[in-house]
């Protein structure tokens, strides 16, 4: 086939074949795609890598050969890369058919020399080194040998299943793989993961629909006091909870504020803490907390006692 910008010499196919993972007990799946995933669409993406001949004592085939025997060990680590592109019979969107269906290595030659291209005009010449493939093929890997002895190596995938941060990982990981023959992920815990379903659409509440119930409150057992105060106002959102750090009292109910006390604003009305003693917690809920009759009563008796205590102590002396 003739390409252009190379001349009258274009690229010739020497082998097409598929390349499985080797685990056998990978089981076949299905997989959904985020809407992350959706967000670009169905787009064919490739990286191109360009190497110098090979020093004395290897050639191009020893670079297809390796290709050949660790490709499939990478897989097992990307399964979805081995797989194909489906459509959902009900909603008609992609999905991963992840059947092993094995991903695609292309070898080919090239009659011009890696120097000779227009490194300025990538359209009419790099770009041209990406041989076609099939629409649903998750992985393409095509080698191509220059006249000069000089290779490319291009990774070919489609958006729908890594973005441009999987492709660098598949690389980084592929060149420790052909240098030490190990595979080392770089997630937190040693392995990848390929759940999408941690980017699911949020299920928003409908007009109409009742707003989720606050959360109980976790209250440390071994502070009686705290759970009797909470018990006051909202005896429902009382549960134990495991033993914790101290508690923090809260002296002012949502909103109150005095001059020594400053209010803490994190988006919405909160208490002052103060670490001591009395006081009374807030709870989990909008507004201050309501004294009960009983408090009220006990409140104005209390004062009454004061004002009483006030008018003896303040009269003239005996």
């Amino acid at each position: 086939m003739a390409v252009d910008g190379f001349g009258e010499v274009g690229i010739r196919v020497v082998s097409r074949r598929l390349v499985k993972a080797s685990d056998p007990s990978i089981q076949p799946q299905v997989v959904p795609l985020s809407n992350l995933d959706l967000y670009v669409g169905n787009v064919q993406v490739a990286i191109l890598c360009l190497y110098p001949k090979p020093p004395a004592g290897r050639d191009f085939a020893g670079v297809v050969a390796t290709f050949e025997s660790l490709l499939p060990a990478l897989l097992n680590e990307f399964y979805p890369f081995a797989g194909r592109i489906g459509t959902n019979p009900s909603s008609g969107l992609p999905e991963l058919l992840c059947q092993n269906q094995g991903a695609e290595l292309i070898v080919g030659e090239v009659g011009v020399a890696l120097g000779s291209l227009d490194y300025g005009l990538a359209d009419k010449s790099l770009k041209k080194l990406m041989l076609p493939y099939a629409e649903d093929v998750t992985f393409s890997v095509q080698l191509l040998s220059f006249a000069c002895g000089s290779f490319s190596v291009l990774w070919a995938t489609n958006h729908l299943v890594g973005d441009g941060h999987d492709n660098i990982r598949f690389l980084r990981m592929w060149s420790e793989l052909a240098r030490t023959g190990k595979i080392v992920a770089d997630g937190g815990d040693g392995k990848l993961s390929h759940d999408r379903s941690v980017f699911r659409p949020r299920n928003r509440r409908r007009r109409g629909e009742r707003k989720a119930k606050p959360r109980p409150l976790g209250v440390p057992p071994s502070h009686p006091a705290v759970i009797q105060s909470l018990a006051r106002h909202r005896p429902n959102d009382v549960r134990p909870a495991p033993a914790g750090p101290p508690i923090v009292y809260l002296p002012r109910a949502p909103g109150i504020s005095g001059p020594a006390l400053p209010p803490v604003w994190e988006g919405r009305e909160q208490s002052s803490a103060w670490e001591g003693r009395g006081g009374s917690l807030a709870w989990e809920g909008r507004g201050p907390a309501r004294e009960t009759p009983e408090e009220r009563r006990e409140e104005t008796e209390r004062k009454k006692k004061e004002k009483s205590k006030t008018r003896l102590t303040c009269g003239p002396n005996m």
